[in-house]
């Protein structure tokens, strides 16, 4: 498995999941959101994800039965269109929560990690992942208060 994740510092983490198959490796693009995540020191717009777990699962997500990323990226099905991501050629991904822009990247294109990422959201739906991305067990720091992972894919439009 390949996973490239570039700056995972900041909002909102950019994900290239590679699974290799009887064809070769398959891409798939990912983007990972904490939910409890505050604002970013630095960002005029102080974007923060603004959904919690019980309102993504009336959005079609579901709760991730593991944390590795392989499974998820296989397992997630598709949410319910009120979450999508559009991109373009040049680079620009959004994510739109009922046509409200929450998250926003300007990729390099000519980046191999950020072409891969491009390249793997144009071939499939982008997987969304939102809640607790690091692992926790009992007495591990874990809290009952913490998110669960929620996953789903979300269509991706492209412009030019």
């Amino acid at each position: 498995m390949y996973i490239a994740s570039p700056n995972l510092k900041g909002f909102g983490y950019r994900l290239t999941v590679g699974i290799e198959g009887s064809f070769g490796i398959l891409y798939y693009a990912a983007l990972a959101f904490e939910a409890a995540q505050p604002a970013v020191a630095g960002q005029a717009d102080g974007q923060r994800w603004p959904l919690p777990a019980l309102e993504l699962l009336g959005r079609g997500f579901k709760p991730a039965r593991t944390p590795d990323l392989q499974d998820v990226v296989l397992k997630a099905q598709l949410a319910d269109g009120s979450v999508r991501c559009r991109a373009s050629t040049e680079g620009l991904v959004l994510l739109l929560v009922d046509n409200n822009l929450v998250w926003s990247r300007q990729l390099d294109p000519q980046n191999r990690d950020s072409a891969l990422w491009l390249k793997a959201a144009g071939t499939r739906e982008v997987t969304l992942l939102s809640g607790d991305l690091h692992t926790k067990e009992a007495g591990d720091g874990y809290s009952p208060t913490t998110e669960p992972l929620m996953i789903a894919k979300v269509p991706t439009e492209w412009t030019r």
